[in-house]
């Protein structure tokens, strides 16, 4: 195993520290609706998500309801 000098661990030392401390990127924070309406498809969905929610609008699916035998509309947007 190689030995560090005093210089390259403390060189070291600052490189962890600084990495360490880098500051991280937050992740996205996401609100959801559900939008019903029939026959749920995701070109309808993705238009009804994007009209009611405009430039906050990130992403839409059609999902099952735990309840009902039909889909429905789900909206995810920045809250």
């Amino acid at each position: 195993m190689a030995k560090l000098s005093f210089a390259q661990f403390f060189i070291a030392a600052l490189v962890f520290s600084a990495l360490s401390a880098w500051p991280h990127a937050e992740a996205e924070k996401l609100c959801h609706e559900d939008i019903r309406f029939e026959n749920c498809t995701k070109q309808v969905c993705v238009g009804k998500c994007k009209s009611s929610h405009g430039d906050l609008f990130r992403e839409a699916n059609c999902e099952q309801d735990y309840f009902r035998p039909e889909k429905f509309c789900g909206c995810y947007y920045h809250c």
